[in-house]
């Protein structure tokens, strides 16, 4: 006690998570278009990329 001090490979693995958590892709939501739900967008396909026909939902 106390302990070592960081490493600065330590540091940088510790940032670049941080980083990578921190992406937009990770924090941005997007309602779903089947059931309404707010999904993080990494979830999310675009409908257009979709083989689904989505005319069944249309009324």
């Amino acid at each position: 006690f106390p302990p070592r001090p960081l490493t600065k490979r330590l540091i940088h693995t510790i940032v670049k998570g941080f980083t990578a958590a921190s992406d937009p892709k990770n924090l941005m939501e997007a309602g779903c278009t089947v059931c309404g739900q707010l999904k993080p967008l990494k979830h999310l396909i675009s409908k257009d990329d979709s083989q689904v026909d989505f005319k069944v939902l249309y009324k």
